[in-house]
């Protein structure tokens, strides 16, 4: 195969490629919290499909702690809200801010946990 980083051929699929030997970048902030990748069915819109890796930057330690001690009820909660987006919203910029807004406001009317920022590490939108 033509590259020495190209180690197999998949049908349909392209090329796979190694990794370049980086490894993720892991925050060191104690305020930041990671949520696992979430793969939405969309409500609506030209894209079908919706993968996400998220992290949230806590107001502080308590909101933290809270946040890591409801976890399972807050990715449903994610996943819930993220299910009935409208696809094509999402596929601007101003969508994706006004997601990461509405879904901060979301969290903390549910749960009274304050999130500073939510940062997307990954976000696809697939048809």
């Amino acid at each position: 195969m033509g590259s020495s980083k190209t180690n197999t051929q998949f049908s349909g699929f392209g090329k796979m490629v190694k990794p370049s030997g980086k490894k993720n970048t892991v925050s060191t902030d104690k305020l930041e919290v990671s949520v696992d990748k979430i793969l939405i069915n969309m409500h609506s819109g030209s894209y079908k499909y919706m993968k996400a890796d998220m992290a949230f930057k806590m107001a502080n330690t308590e909101n933290r702690e809270a946040l890591e001690k409801n976890m399972p009820y807050i990715r449903d909660t994610i996943l819930r809200f993220s299910s009935n987006q409208d696809s094509n919203k999402l596929s601007t910029p101003s969508g994706k801010e006004q997601y990461k807004e509405d879904l901060k406001d979301i969290i903390y009317e549910s749960y009274g946990i304050a999130i500073d920022a939510i940062y997307f590490r990954d976000f696809v939108l697939a048809k």
